[in-house]
């Protein structure tokens, strides 16, 4: 039963971490950090970079979820859970250094 809930956990971080892009920019958007045309007006990243890079960081993070599954020791849940946390830190970080927070801090008084 052990197994089966890690399994589970597993599969359901890498189904978050799968989605990190879309969560990433759509939650930014609807909060008014970044609008719409931020890839082309305020950001000094592309789309593509952007995009890329968080994929490639969630893929790494699901070959360590996978190698967590045949640890026994508590830090294996770590290793489970870091395809969710990682990429939507990475996400919300590169969004906001890159052009969110630079941008708007620039305009305030």
């Amino acid at each position: 039963m052990n197994k089966a809930l890690d399994i589970l956990i597993a599969i359901t971080t890498n189904f978050i971490g799968f989605f990190a892009v879309s969560i990433c920019f759509f939650t930014t958007m609807a909060l008014g950090i970044v609008g719409e045309d931020y890839f082309m007006t305020q950001s000094s990243l592309s789309f593509n970079e952007w995009a890329s890079t968080t994929m490639i960081i969630w893929i790494v993070c699901g070959l360590f979820s996978i190698a967590g599954l045949f640890m026994k020791q508590k830090g294996r849940y770590a290793l489970i859970l870091s395809p969710a946390i990682i990429p939507l830190l990475y996400g919300f970080i590169s969004l906001l250094v890159f052009g969110g927070v630079a941008e708007s801090a620039s305009i305030a008084p």
